[in-house]
């Protein structure tokens, strides 16, 4: 293996790693509606009025004020006749706590999936106690920004929706959420209306906030990261960076403006999605922006500023938003609204479709063979050595002959030092009196390594992406395919029996590869071996079902070398 081919393997093994940076983030619930209230309960009659003028969508634009409904008293409610509640509304897949404060989402919990192997805790989306993970505000000046911010009553409750409604002055604004029968799905309704005698101008603003967790933090919320859907392009931003001081540079804090074409925004993680699309996305500007240190919000905003929505005295304006708080599966998400597509997608675009392959390979086995992922993975890793079986051998007997002749060759080089061209004639007359191709000889140590690299990334992809593998287990300690593995912490250094064996196999395997005996063979073997400890230590924080590929594979290639050495060179 000459200078090149070690350069392109840097090249492959620094690609995956880029590759590893970039890529990138239980019991059914009860169908009654759980309500936790402080000072007045959301079941008090004298809170519920008539909404079901929300049951038909409402135009984005104006539109005539409907009949009053409501009593010359009720026209100049008090925010301080309201104290907080929180409302709890659930299905048998999702289960939202809402409180009547800025319509904030305090608690997303997803009963289906469990927070931590072993646990039966669900997945909560909210990173953020303090915000919640959803705000909504009707105004960012004037009276609507102030009654924006105060509690709202609620005045209608069931399993699965709430409507909150406060009324001062003359503007009446109404927050109703609801989530879908079944699923991850859900609905906000904002509406503004005008009682009053002056044009007011409701700014609209939907928000999501997140923050980056621990590693070792319950529900795989790592990665996370803010997502702005703009003309179907996503703009992301990882909040693992967001006003943390480098070791030049304070904090500073970050924001960026997406005027028009926002269809959707988002936060995200490894496993998971909350989201938050829109019905007409030439009318809405997004925002991404840091709010502290690893916390981040990203913000719908209506009307644009460019634009003007004003509502006239006897008028009133409703925006309609669909929710999806729930996992990245295209069977829940794709119902909810189809444009939410590209943040399903994992990996780099020339590396997905091998991604799709692993992973549906992954599944194939899981359903029809065996019931283990672990053992779905050798298998596969079985299928993948015989696939490139004939370029590996083939590389592998060039090799074993290529060392066969180094003596000749070394005498060669001796008695023709002096004469470049002689002794490049003199070699190849051996290499055709021999049968030997150096070409492929000398890819011999560095090709079963190169030839692994596409099927690393997609793999480790597969795993990293797909939520069928989250908690899927092995054997003995291994509980956890998608994540690096728990044997035992010695002083709080984890000790990992995978990655350790995986760099001994990688030793042994060039140790056992035909040497021709040169110095400069020699650099390369002492190269190969440095390279050896990288894989290890890069590989120690990788996913445990990775390493068990790449130490699967490794003793695949053991054993073939072994049989070739055996064989007398031809």
């Amino acid at each position: 293996m000459d200078r090149v081919q070690i350069i392109a393997l840097v090249l492959a093994a620094g690609l995956f790693l880029a590759a590893v940076q970039l890529g990138a983030f239980g019991p059914s619930g009860s169908d009654a509606p759980v309500q936790s209230t402080e000072g007045r309960s959301t079941d008090d009659a004298s809170n519920r009025r008539n909404t079901s003028d929300f049951a038909t969508d409402a135009p984005a634009s104006s539109e005539p004020l409907p009949p009053d409904p409501s009593s010359a008293a009720q026209n100049e409610l008090s925010a301080d006749r309201f104290d907080r509640v929180v409302t709890t509304l659930s299905n048998d897949d999702l289960r939202l706590q809402v409180s009547n404060a800025g319509g904030r989402v305090e608690s997303a919990e997803l009963a289906r999936f469990a927070s931590r192997v072993g646990q039966k805790d669900p997945v909560q989306l909210v990173t953020m106690e303090d915000r919640g993970l959803l705000v909504t505000s009707f105004g960012d000046a004037g009276v609507l920004e102030t009654l924006g911010a105060q509690p709202f009553e609620v005045v209608a409750a069931d399993a699965r929706s709430l409507t909150q409604r406060l009324e001062r002055g003359g503007v009446e604004l109404v927050r109703r959420i609801s989530i879908d029968p079944e699923g991850y799905g859900g609905e906000l309704r904002l509406r503004v209306v005008n009682r009053g005698t002056q044009t007011i101008e409701p700014r609209f603003e939907v928000s999501l906030f997140g923050r980056e967790r621990p590693t070792d933090a319950l529900d795989h919320f790592q990665n996370a990261q803010l997502v702005v859907s703009v003309d179907g392009s996503l703009e992301r931003v990882l909040l693992s960076g967001l006003e943390v001081g480098g070791m030049f540079s304070g904090p500073s804090r970050t924001r960026e403006s997406f005027p028009f074409g926002v269809e959707w925004i988002g936060v995200e993680s490894q496993y998971f999605l909350a989201a938050v699309t829109v019905d007409a996305p030439r009318s809405y500007e997004g925002v991404q922006e840091s709010i502290g240190a690893q916390q981040g919000r990203a913000a719908l905003q209506y009307p644009a500023e460019e634009s003007s929505q004003g509502i006239p005295p006897g008028q009133q304006l409703e925006k309609v938003f669909r929710l999806y708080f729930g996992p990245k599966l295209e069977s829940h998400a794709l119902q909810v609204d189809p444009r939410l597509e590209p943040a399903l997608r994992v990996g780099w675009a020339w590396v997905r479709p091998l991604v799709l392959l692993f992973a549906g390979a992954l599944d194939w086995i899981y359903v029809n063979m065996v019931a283990n992922y672990g053992v779905a993975i050798i298998l596969l890793t079985i299928l993948l050595r015989v696939a490139t079986f004939p370029l590996t051998q083939r590389s592998m007997k060039s090799m074993k002959r290529l060392s066969t002749v180094a003596p000749q060759m070394r005498e060669i080089q001796e008695k023709y030092r002096e004469d470049s061209a002689r002794m490049q004639e003199e070699m190849m007359s051996l290499y055709r009196r021999t049968g030997v191709n150096p070409f492929s000889a000398m890819a011999g140590g560095c090709l079963p390594m190169l030839l692994q690299m596409p099927f690393m990334v997609a793999l480790y992809f597969a795993l990293q992406g797909s939520i069928e593998l989250r908690h899927a287990g092995f054997m003995l300690w291994i509980d956890d395919l998608s994540a690096p593995e728990h044997f035992v912490s010695i002083m709080g250094v984890p000790i990992r029996p995978l990655p350790l064996l995986m760099g001994a196999s990688m030793v042994l395997q060039q140790w056992l590869t035909p040497s021709t005996g040169d110095e400069q063979q020699a650099q390369q073997r002492k190269m190969m071996m440095l390279m050896s400890g990288v894989f290890t230590v890069m590989f120690y924080q990788f996913p445990s079902g990775l390493v068990l590929y790449w130490l699967v594979s490794n003793l695949l290639g053991i054993g073939q070398q072994v049989v070739v050495n055996r064989e007398p060179a031809k």
